[in-house]
């Protein structure tokens, strides 16, 4: 088996995907961007403090608008980093055993050709005992796992850790298609 690392997952199952690249970098600099609009607002409350601006209501209302929806954006942008963070830290403590796997990956209707109650299942065999894997509730746009709905009723190379019973689907996996 080659050697992977974290950078060539590109999800894990019932996880999600990670940032990596120019995605990581984007909310990063995202992040510190928002950062710069508290610092605009000191400027301007130093110089009304200075006496070279006279504070109206509008101006009030503007930067405490402004400025509560930077905090929450910088929440969600932040907490979005931390779990990308954890998540990484977890891959690479998942690739120490994980081993390759030939999977079959298939949606299992509950409903019929529901959407909302569908999910997916990857099954393999490892060692000679059927492992089998199912997805959570999901509807097809909000997925975790959203991009193996393109890889349906399909073989794919996965990666197993047996310790953690963790599924990683490397970037190669995903680009055959």
């Amino acid at each position: 088996m080659e050697k992977y690392t974290n950078n060539d997952i590109a999800m894990v199952f019932n996880c999600g995907q990670h940032f990596r690249g120019w995605k990581s970098r984007f909310l990063w600099f995202t992040a510190i961007f928002m950062l710069l609009f508290p610092l605009l607002t000191l400027a301007v409350a130093i110089t009304v403090w200075a006496g070279a601006m006279d504070w109206t209501k509008q101006i009030i209302f503007t930067f405490t608008f402004g400025n509560v929806v930077m905090f929450a954006l910088y929440s969600i942008i932040l907490w979005i980093l931390i779990q990308n963070i954890l998540l990484r830290k977890n891959i690479s403590k998942w690739l120490e055993d994980a081993v390759e796997v030939v999977a079959n990956v298939k949606r299992l209707d509950l409903l019929g050709q529901s959407l909302v109650a569908s999910k997916i299942e990857i099954s393999f065999n490892l060692d000679g005992r059927f492992i089998r894997a199912e997805s959570d509730f999901s509807s097809k746009v909000f997925a975790k796992n959203r991009p193996l709905m393109k890889f349906l009723d399909c073989k794919l190379i996965l990666l197993y850790s047996p310790t953690y019973d963790r599924i990683l689907i490397p970037d190669r996996a995903l680009k055959r298609k």
